[in-house]
């Protein structure tokens, strides 16, 4: 049975819901960076359990404390007692500024200890909030994501060896690029451009033509999303376009399937289906992708151009519908979505008793998925086609 947090009440008890430790644990770290600061200062975990539940407001705290406090979680004591920081914002970074106790010389010392397996570590967190996306609900993944990319940031920040700020570039460009991703599906389309604007700086920095194109491509979905299709359009094709021969042939596959799918919100129905013939051609003989962000095989661009041609109103999307719902590794959301594409397709053939069943299943998914997205098309979908939800 899986164990849901309760909301933070604090910014604190927020960053330290973030970190997933104890308060035993986080005792014992102030009391040795309060050390290694030489302040005369220690820390209870009952105290900082306090401090978190915001039972200690209004009473002062004394220097020392305040300063091993910034220190440690980069934010004020007023700041760390107040309001946690809205889900929506998608970012808590840390603080820019040279002011704290450790001087600059300090914080580059500990970018210098960076190495290949804190790189490795960080690409393997990020792999498990990629699997973590496939079954908790996007606002309950949002804020922990918001950590972990402040920290990459933050240790890029830090890094001036050139071999580990590409590394660390491309673990950004990944991380930023699933964040986007998440708050696209929660309905934050302001959040989504951002995070996909940082990820292809990232990507550039770090010289992945396929994290490039990747982020570009994503971002082509937030421009759909707010009806800008023509500029969805033109960017695919230009991530396409500077991809060339430079990425995998899954990678291939994977951007002509998605001009594909924008060339459907075009209502291109021959463009769209040459474009997914491309994508056939390219993909790979084996499952195994080489790229961790990238799960395309014959089964999964099936069930993706079976989406495109429900949406084109074409009477063989059934079949292939049908035929994907016995797909093993559905995840909420890719079930939520493909319960609204069958419905889609079935109304389309004028079967609206069963439309309305996988009207009521999509939605169902869709809200334990928490997709913002996918709600908002089953209510679109359900007026359309004059059902009662």
């Amino acid at each position: 049975m899986t164990t849901v947090r309760p909301q933070p009440r604090t910014l604190l008890e927020q960053l330290i819901q973030q970190q997933d430790a104890t308060y035993e644990e986080l005792s014992a770290r102030y009391d040795k960076l309060a050390r290694r600061m030489g302040e005369k200062s220690t820390m209870s975990a009952r105290h900082l359990q306090r401090l978190a539940y915001g039972e200690r407001q209004g009473q002062r705290s004394t220097p020392t404390t305040r300063r091993v406090m910034r220190e440690m979680f980069g934010h004020s004591i007023e700041e760390l007692l107040g309001p946690p920081i809205a889900a929506g914002t998608m970012g808590l970074a840390l603080p820019t500024a040279d002011d704290g106790p450790l001087a600059l010389a300090d914080r580059l010392a500990a970018g210098a200890a960076i190495d290949r397996d804190t790189v490795n570590a960080l690409a393997a967190q990020t792999n498990r909030f990629r699997l973590m996306d496939r079954t908790l609900p996007g606002p309950a993944l949002a804020l922990q994501l918001a950590g972990h990319v402040s920290s990459i940031q933050w240790l890029l920040r830090h890094t001036v060896a050139m071999r580990y700020r590409s590394a660390l570039a491309a673990e950004l460009s990944d991380a930023e690029a699933l964040t986007a991703w998440v708050a696209l599906d929660t309905g934050d389309v302001d959040a989504a451009w951002r995070h996909h604007e940082s990820a292809r700086l990232a990507a550039r920095e770090a010289e992945s033509a396929p994290l490039l194109a990747h982020a570009m491509v994503q971002q082509a979905c937030v421009l759909t999303e707010v009806g800008d299709v023509q500029g969805a359009l033109d960017l695919v094709r230009n991530a396409r376009q500077m991809a060339k021969t430079n990425v995998p042939r899954i990678m291939s596959a994977w951007l002509w399937a998605s001009e594909g799918e924008v060339l459907a919100a075009a209502d291109d129905g021959v463009g769209s289906r040459k474009a997914f013939d491309r994508a056939a051609q390219y993909l790979p003989g084996s499952d195994e992708s080489e790229l961790p962000y990238l799960q395309l095989d014959a089964r999964h661009l099936a069930r993706w151009h079976g989406n495109v041609l429900a949406k084109l109103g074409d009477p063989t999307a059934v079949d292939r519908l049908y035929a994907a719902l016995d797909a093993p590794d559905q995840t909420l959301r890719a079930s939520a979505t493909l319960h609204a594409d069958l419905a889609c397709a079935l109304a389309a053939a004028g079967d609206h008793a069963q439309a309305r069943l996988q009207l009521r299943e999509a939605d169902n998914l869709a809200s334990r998925a928490g997709s913002v997205r996918q709600r908002r098309r089953v209510r679109q979908l359900a007026t359309k086609c004059q059902y009662v939800q």
